[in-house]
């Protein structure tokens, strides 16, 4: 794992939450 984050910029991972994240909170915010 840690050789992955040291190879994977922060950024990266940001990116890949986000996009994990967004299919989650976008229907709780159009919702509310």
């Amino acid at each position: 794992l840690r050789a992955k984050f040291a190879e994977h910029p922060i950024e990266t991972t940001g990116k890949e939450l986000r996009d994990m994240m967004s299919w989650v909170d976008r229907p709780i915010t159009e919702t509310a």
